[in-house]
């Protein structure tokens, strides 16, 4: 499974280095994106959801 726990998958699929890459799942969440608005919530972190 890709996800962003692994720092190797994070630049092959953004571009990005680690450093980079937590700016903005840093705005995500502080925009509320990590938590759910109604409805189901999420299976995968705010990290996850940005790499895919």
């Amino acid at each position: 499974m890709i996800t962003a726990s692994e720092p190797g998958w994070i630049g092959l699929f953004s571009g990005l280095s680690e450093r980079q890459f937590r700016r903005p799942v840093g705005i995500v969440r502080h925009r509320g994106g990590g938590a759910p608005t109604g409805g189901r919530e999420w299976a995968l972190p705010p990290e996850d959801r940005i790499l895919w």
